[in-house]
């Protein structure tokens, strides 16, 4: 069985709200207030498995009412909440109706119904498992009597143990040698990996964050072999926030997993985030082109909801996480001038990739006061164009399109400079019989200017890779910092000129 959709008649600020499940993953985004973990207890609620097995945590394969939700006597005592998920059986549609109608003064409760009082109209049989916030609990918060640390794992056999610890290594990019302890607190239980120099105690949260992931991953996989995989028809995981704790590499890392995990363990795995960095990864094909993924991103307008479920507009959800201004690319292309040749092979190189679709490098050679005086005199195109000058210009002009480019120097000096403080040793250098240190110092230029530079630069440039780029590389190792207030400088201006 597979959950295909929820369909929200009403739910506090969701109304006729309508989207799909992934067949394995389904991604849920949006700032907060929009309603993403709510989402995850709709879903959760119409679940209760009444089999024997039991997570690794020692819990049903259920959600508890009281872990999902919390409901206002003051604001929602006389509320009233319907909707539906729906579940393909094979070859059969399962819809579940769950209904809300405020406090119940006989059971002194808030109480939200699922299906029908008919037999075999209530919750879905089909193990769930909830990682809601209360993981993310730090165990030095926690008190000491209520922590127990135990590295007899009965549950586990060698392959168990084999199959966690290769996955946390490789989510977390680490070689370091791992063993696992039952971590269990007041707050949460689950499977930690312990080190030579730090054991469950001493763990990040985000350690303990994949550590609870991983833990709920490896129940299903525990349930499926004890059925024998003949009576195991997959389970739902639910996860709220997974972003939160862990550096992009790994939430990168683990998406690709759980894909793996969807497949294997026959999963659905719903979750929120605010990570732009798995954001952008749903434009990647084994994501977007897809049914096995969906998106959804819930944005707010007024005291409403809006839900979109389209994979086409993710720079423009990206937009609205970063409080920017999404720019529609319309065909409009900023005309963009240097000095030189020498200049503009420098800028290709160390400018961002992204701008290139809002720019059009220009072949016109100029000098400083050639262009100073077009855009003083308000000559088109210059005025509505990119100018940037060498960066040896001793005063910046106060244009906001003209730009100085990094160095402090001619492009062709800032190259000389950087080999010249290259050691032969270095790696950039080639052995004897090849481009090495040896020959740039034979091939040195006769003088410091302009001429016989431009002169060094071309001859030398052939040995330096495809339009220089085994040099700038090294440049940009080194500068990194002036190179980002260089772009930022390129992207102000673009704003400028595009909306001017």
């Amino acid at each position: 069985m597979k959950v295909t959709n929820l369909k929200i008649e009403k739910f506090r600020n969701l109304n006729n709200v309508d989207f799909r499940i992934g067949k394995k993953l389904t991604i849920i985004a949006g700032r907060n207030g929009t309603g993403k973990s709510t989402l995850l207890g709709l879903i959760g609620h119409i679940f209760d498995y009444k089999g024997k097995s039991r997570t690794l945590s020692g819990q049903k394969f259920a959600t508890e009412f009281n872990k999902i939700f919390r409901f206002s006597l003051n604001r929602e005592k006389n509320s009233e909440y319907i909707y539906q998920v729906l579940i393909n059986d094979g070859d059969k549609e399962i819809v579940r109706d769950a209904y809300f109608n405020g406090y119940n003064e006989t059971e002194k409760r808030f109480r939200i119904y699922v299906g029908k009082k008919e037999k075999a109209q209530g919750k879905i049989n089909i193990p769930l498992i909830y990682l809601g916030l209360e993981r993310l609990f730090p165990i030095a918060q926690e008190k000491d009597k209520d922590i127990e640390i135990n590295i007899n794992l009965i549950n586990l056999n060698d392959e168990d143990k084999k199959w966690y610890k290769n996955c946390y290594n490789s989510i977390f990019a680490s070689e370091e040698p791992v063993d696992l302890e039952d971590c269990k607190t007041y707050h949460k239980r689950f499977y930690s990996a312990s080190c030579e120099l730090h054991d469950s105690f001493s763990n990040s949260a985000g350690e303990d964050n994949l550590g609870q992931i991983l833990t709920s991953i490896l129940s299903f996989k525990k349930m499926k072999e004890e059925n024998d995989n003949e009576k195991y028809e997959g389970g739902i995981l639910l996860i709220d926030e997974l972003d939160a704790t862990l550096f992009p590499g790994a939430q990168i890392k683990l998406l690709d997993f759980f894909l793996k995990f969807a497949k294997e363990f026959n999963l659905q795995i719903i979750f929120t985030t605010h990570s732009t960095d798995i954001i952008k990864l749903i434009k990647q094909n084994k994501f977007s082109n897809s049914e096995d993924v969906e998106f959804l991103f819930l944005e707010k307008k007024g005291d409403g909801i809006i839900p979109y479920q389209t994979k086409k507009d993710i720079e423009k959800m990206l937009s609205s996480l970063r409080y920017e201004i999404f720019q529609e690319d319309i065909g409009k292309k900023i005309e963009l001038y240097t000095e030189d040749e020498e200049a503009r092979i420098f800028l290709r190189g160390i400018i961002k990739h992204d701008f290139r679709k809002h720019i059009n490098i220009k072949s016109l050679n100029f000098g400083y006061t050639n262009y100073i005086h077009l855009i003083k005199n308000k000559v088109s195109p210059f005025t509505l164009s990119i100018v940037i000058l060498d960066g040896d210009c001793k005063k910046q002009p106060k244009n906001k399109n003209i730009l100085l480019l990094p160095g402090g120097k001619r492009p062709e000096n800032v190259f000389y400079d950087l080999l010249d403080s290259l050691p032969p040793e270095d790696n950039f250098w080639g052995s004897y019989g090849s481009y090495n240190k040896e020959y740039f110092l034979a091939n040195r230029p006769k003088s410091d200017n302009r001429d016989d530079m431009k002169q060094w630069f071309n001859s030398n440039k052939i040995y330096w890779g495809r339009g220089c780029n085994n040099v700038i590389k090294i440049w940009k190792g080194k500068n990194q910092k002036e190179i980002n207030k260089f772009n930022q400088g390129i992207e102000d201006v673009i704003n400028y000129l595009l909306f001017k």
